[in-house]
């Protein structure tokens, strides 16, 4: 992507502001530059690292779509940075590039609403704004910036419904989206699907654990898990164990302090919010709940199967994973459909030791016989590493071995990834399973990762990766489903 120019204000790039960047897929361009220099001649500049925000959430593919047109442009960024400044800055730019513009403004609660509407009639009132503007609505309900050319920016509070059946919204911006709910993200985002090219930005401070903040802690997850190709995904924060005191930290979460937001404004936060808020609020330290390896407990704990009666109800895929050396395991585990709206995995079978009956006729014996008595006779397996010499083995006993490459395993591990979190697959309890989700990391590969381990036992882990692809990506009508715990 193109650099920031030499002339925006601050020397501090994005890349150097931002803890976290998670850019888009297949970038080849970027409308930017349009939305740069209208604001330039509105009399609304960019610092470097605001800038780097406008290029990325503005990029674009080959077709002219923007890169971040499903995932949207997901922003973690403290208060009192300069994020309203910038978004509110495009917001007027597309409103005057492009005629009958709707651009529809959200927050949580309506006094937050109420402060941004307050904010944004001020920038209007600025000497090269006010001559686009027609009017400024202030009824309470109706806020509303029209401009002479027939665009609008409307304003409203999720709390109240507001967003809900509006159509042809090209610029959607939800505010405060720690507690943005799913219901309320279901009720706003079919607003945009008549626009042409529209664009979402999501912003907002780490949650509460009192705020239902599943849909921004979902995205951002997914963005570090390497999981979403359509996202934009920037959190800057100071340091996960910084000192709330600390004024050099400050900085680090605040690119705009001292010379934006002075030291008086972070005090006054400090004394508001306590030491728990400020970290969130002004530093935007996300809560601890990192993963123990691949997934924040929380998510992986949520991705446990807990509906009565639940099985796999399609042909199960089955696969095998082996681990050799001083302490040896192997795993068999299946994957497939449910009567819900989730796939399933299960461990049918795990064994770790070492012990002399470890051998490959042995591992063989026990994989065929979980596959007999489910009426199966395919297995699947990753052809390289330790499960290589145990594709003739099953060969000659008339198994017939689906092998995946290194391609294969790289979507698997990306797939099953952003199902878990998106609660698309679950799984049966599992102590290997569980273990090996503690254990495991991830390596990066291509324009994915691979599951990664250091002496551990992750074969459960594999396995399921393995039997979740191939359950997704072959079709098999011979096999018999029988009605076992599969």
């Amino acid at each position: 992507m193109p650099k920031p120019e030499a002339t925006k204000r601050g020397t501090r790039k994005l890349s150097e502001v931002a803890r976290e960047l998670v850019l888009p897929s297949d970038i080849t361009s970027t409308g930017w530059p349009d939305i740069d220099r209208q604001c330039r001649a509105l009399g609304i500049t960019f610092e470097a690292w605001q800038d780097g925000i406008g290029r990325a959430a503005f990029a674009k593919r080959a077709d002219g779509v923007y890169a971040a047109s499903v995932g949207g442009v997901v922003m973690s960024i403290p208060r009192q940075v300069g994020k309203t400044y910038l978004v509110g800055g495009i917001a007027f730019a597309l409103c005057l590039l492009v005629p009958r513009t709707k651009v529809i403004w959200t927050a949580h609660h309506s006094d937050t609403a109420n402060e941004t509407f307050d904010s944004m009639s001020t920038m209007a009132r600025m000497r090269k704004i006010a001559p686009h503007i027609r009017a400024v609505r202030a009824t309470n309900g109706q806020q509303r910036i029209i401009f002479r050319n027939g665009s609008r920016i409307e304003f409203g509070a999720r709390e109240r419904g507001f967003g809900r059946g509006k159509q042809k919204v090209s610029f959607l911006v939800l505010d405060e989206a720690q507690i943005l709910s799913d219901s309320a993200l279901e009720n706003i985002v079919p607003s945009m699907n008549r626009a042409d090219n529209p664009l979402m930005f999501m912003m907002g401070t780490p949650p509460r654990p009192q705020d239902p903040g599943t849909v921004f802690t979902n995205k951002r997850t997914r963005a570090l898990a390497g999981a979403s190709k359509d996202t934009l995904f920037v959190e800057i924060s100071a340091d996960p164990d910084a000192d709330p005191d600390d004024r050099k930290q400050w900085a680090v979460a605040n690119p705009s302090y001292p010379h934006f937001t002075p030291v008086e404004a972070m005090l006054r936060m400090r004394e508001s919010f306590g030491p728990d808020g400020f970290r969130r609020e002004a530093l935007g330290v996300w809560d601890a709940d990192a993963p123990d390896g691949v997934f924040p407990p929380s998510v992986w704990t949520r991705a446990r199967a807990t509906d009565v009666g639940v099985r796999i109800t399609s042909t199960p895929c089955v696969a095998l994973d082996v681990r050799t050396g001083l302490s040896q395991s192997y795993a068999i585990v299946a994957a497939g459909s449910t009567e819900f709206d989730y796939d399933l995995v299960v461990v049918a079978k795990h064994e770790a030791g070492g012990d002399a009956q470890w051998s490959k006729d042995y591992i063989v014996r026990e994989t065929i016989a979980v596959l007999e008595s489910r009426g199966l006779s395919k297995v699947v397996m990753d052809k390289y590493g330790e499960n290589a010499p145990l594709i003739p083995l099953f060969e000659e006993a008339g198994i017939e071995v689906v092998l995946l490459d290194v391609g294969d395993m790289r979507g698997g591990a990306v797939g099953i990834s952003d199902g878990i979190v998106n609660r698309r697959i679950k799984y049966l309890q599992s102590d290997a399973l569980d273990a090996a989700v503690r254990h495991a990391s991830k390596r990066k590969s291509g324009e994915g990762f691979l599951w990664k381990h250091d002496g551990d036992d992750i074969t459960a882990l594999r396995a399921a990766t393995a039997a979740w692809w191939a359950h997704r990506n072959t079709v098999d009508d011979d096999y018999n489903v029988l009605d076992s715990f599969f």
